[in-house]
């Protein structure tokens, strides 16, 4: 067995890791690698990498290092990373806001 997502050198020793996955259905279980130390978060692609047609489509994508594929990996990657990091973004102000109205909540029922 061979390790596809080799990141466990860098748990306890970065903040965040991101996993960036080439399919939907990466095997990977981020539990497997849990840190009080180290968040791990997942990149999973919106379209598929094998756009090759017919007999071997895996393998031709594998070894395409056509321009025109090798922009559009770039073009999809680049995407996905920002559509994971808008939704961190609206999580986390969600959470801050949660966490306003609580505080507001907690100071009026001290001044009764």
């Amino acid at each position: 067995m061979r390790d596809n997502t080799p990141i466990k050198p860098l748990i306890g020793k970065c903040d965040i890791c991101f996993v960036s996955h080439l399919s939907n259905g990466s095997s990977f279980d981020r539990n497997k690698y849990s840190s009080d130390f180290t968040t791990i978060i997942e990149i999973r692609p919106s379209d598929p990498f094998v756009t090759e047609r017919g007999f071997l489509s895996s393998v031709k994508s594998m070894i395409n290092f056509d321009q025109v594929k090798v922009n559009y990996l770039a073009n999809r990657g680049y995407e996905d990373t920002c559509r994971v990091i808008e939704n961190l973004k609206r999580k986390n102000e969600l959470e801050t806001q949660i966490e306003n109205e609580l505080d507001e909540i907690d100071s009026l029922l001290d001044g009764l």
